[in-house]
């Protein structure tokens, strides 16, 4: 196997490129984006947001409005139902919920979020019960 160093070779420019974007202006509007994110996507579910610390980044939590068992295997089918509607965000099963993970990056905006709370409504319609 040959060592490819591309990655190395790139961080530079990568701590150029992210500066030209904002630096910490950008990481704040991202963080405090994937907090009015997952917000406004759990009062469309009717439901709650999680996490929400200093550590959290530009990330958050939305426990998605499941009734019933919960299990892996039904958060990878709903996952596998945003995929199909054309959109991904993370599924997973924990402490008896399922909860998916939203990310902000540079690139989003709050239509992106209301889009994707269409997307997941639809795909909740579809559970099976």
């Amino acid at each position: 196997g040959t060592w490819d160093p591309s990655a190395y070779l790139a961080v530079t420019a990568a701590i150029d490129f992210h500066h030209r974007l904002g630096g910490a202006a950008l990481r704040a509007r991202n963080a405090a984006l994937a907090a009015e994110a997952a917000a406004v996507v759990a009062g469309r579910l009717g439901t709650e947001t999680g996490g929400g610390n200093a550590l959290a980044g530009a990330m958050s939590l939305v426990r998605l409005p499941i009734a019933g068992p919960v299990s892996t295997e039904r958060a990878l089918a709903l996952r596998g139902r945003l995929l199909d509607a054309g959109t991904d965000a993370p599924v997973h099963a924990q402490a008896d919920a399922i909860w998916m993970r939203l990310s902000a990056q540079a690139y989003n905006d709050m239509d992106d979020y209301r889009k994707l709370a269409d997307i997941v409504e639809k795909a909740l319609a579809d559970e099976p019960t």
